[in-house]
């Protein structure tokens, strides 16, 4: 895409025509170019979580000079750029790209080419970019659009010697930056703020800031926007051989046991309104024969998973069930009761299926099923 480096070059090329038209005279130029530097920008903090979580099972790729740094935000490349000491007017290209993926590639969030336009005093952040979504999964192209307006009130770039900085400024996502962002945030979302230090041409500008004297303090708002998250489910695995039948130890009936494949329950939805997983189970059916689904009994078990992001939720295991009253209804595999059921958490079972007297030998399969609500 790379269409913010020639956009970059179109305002190099906007300002000397000011200054031949007369805005300036063109011994009074002052702009001088941007010739390297890095830039930090995490994207959206909530975001990246979201990606780590068992909910989206996502991964994060950087290429063209893009590092990530200790704290999960990532460094940029400045590769050109200007600067007017005069005006303040300011443009940072940035190369490389960001690659999000999630849920299986369904989810596809790729930015690239950001650039900082400062022009007026009034600042923005352009990119080019390309998403996917469950709900729109043909992957589509935004070139350089504005993507998050920023907030210089805290401060516009400055000189200082060789050095052109910007300290930490907000962004606030644009209409066009909730389209290309998939429509996972909104406009007016506080992204991740944006900074950046970079190297002017012979080290030409103007004057510096100068830091606090000491014992001087300075405020900033820390924001943050949760989104809103799903209650799913997803299992380990599809199949479940259980163990030859062996005569209980009285001789009365054969078993057979195994372990229901790991379930994990994940509530992001912040409501804390509950949930409960049931499971229900098909008759066996064989070659020769059928066996009951009630004869499918189960021991369950459950646990919190401890993200170390808050205290975990409550969850109940369900009642042990004996095969002759098992799985033919419904049973209860786990529950969370409401005011305790956010975070994620795993459920199992040890299962036991009764074999009758008269039952064919033989090969036998069932399908059992487990819903949340």
């Amino acid at each position: 895409m790379n269409l913010g480096i020639r956009r970059a070059a179109a305002v190099l090329a906007a300002a000397g025509l000011a200054a031949a038209a007369g805005a300036l005279p063109a011994s009074a130029d002052t702009t001088v170019p941007v010739t390297g530097g890095s830039g930090d920008w995490g994207v959206k903090l909530s975001f990246r979580n979201y990606l780590k979580s068992p909910v989206a099972h996502g991964s994060t790729e950087v290429a063209g000079g893009v590092t990530e740094n200790s704290d999960g935000t990532f460094a940029f490349p400045v590769v050109s750029g200007s600067y007017d000491p005069q005006s303040g007017d300011t443009v940072v290209q940035f190369g490389g790209s960001v690659h999000f993926e999630g849920h299986g590639g369904v989810l596809q969030i790729t930015i690239e080419d950001l650039r900082v336009e400062v022009v007026d005093g009034e600042g923005t952040l352009y990119a080019d970019m390309a998403s996917s979504s469950p709900s729109n999964p043909a992957l589509t192209e935004y070139d350089d659009i504005a993507l998050a307006e920023l907030d210089l009130s805290g401060g516009q770039p400055s000189l200082n010697g060789g050095t052109l900085s910007l300290g930490s400024t907000p962004a606030t996502l644009t209409q066009a930056g909730s389209t290309a962002f998939a429509g996972f945030y909104a406009a007016g979302a506080a992204m991740d703020p944006i900074s950046f230090t970079a190297t002017v041409a012979n080290g030409s500008g103007g004057g510096s800031t100068p830091p606090p004297a000491s014992g001087q303090s300075a405020n900033q708002q820390i924001l943050a926007d949760v989104a809103a998250g799903p209650l799913t489910l997803s299992v380990a695995g599809d199949t479940v051989q259980l163990s030859t039948s062996t005569l209980d130890g009285n001789g009365a009936y054969q078993t057979a046991t195994g372990a229901l494949n790991t379930a994990t329950v994940s509530d992001l939805r912040g409501t804390n309104a509950g949930w409960n997983l049931v499971g229900q189970v098909t008759d066996f059916t064989g070659d020769a024969g059928t066996i009951g689904a009630e004869n499918l009994g189960w021991q369950p078990s459950a646990a919190a998973v401890d993200t170390g992001i808050g205290a975990p939720g409550t969850v109940t295991a369900g009642n042990t069930v004996q095969p002759g009253q098992g799985l033919g209804v419904a049973r209860t595999l786990a529950s969370a009761a409401p005011g305790a059921s956010a975070g994620t958490f795993t459920a199992g079972a040890q299962l036991s299926l009764g074999i009758p007297a008269d039952t064919v030998p033989g090969d036998y399969a069932a399908v059992l099923t487990l819903t949340l609500s």
